[in-house]
């Protein structure tokens, strides 16, 4: 996630507990998924709670699938 995010590629990153300012991916095309919740970068270094008791199993198929595809259209 980090070396496509770097390089400028439509990244999703999902997140649970772990603190997406520490260890999400940094630039223009990187998105987290946390619980439902998506994140821009560098929106999540502002909002996103550095501790959270989301667990990856928070993260249903039909947020990654919307969060995919909403990349997709603004990338287009």
């Amino acid at each position: 996630t980090h070396l496509a995010a770097l390089c400028g590629v439509p990244t999703l990153a999902l997140f649970g507990p772990t603190d997406p300012c520490t260890w999400g991916p940094v630039g223009a095309q990187a998105r987290i998924l946390r619980g439902n919740s998506l994140w821009t970068f560098p929106d999540w270094f502002q909002h996103a709670p550095a501790k959270d008791s989301k667990s990856m199993a928070e993260i249903c198929t039909s947020s990654v699938l919307s969060a995919l595809k909403e990349m997709l259209q603004t990338t287009a």
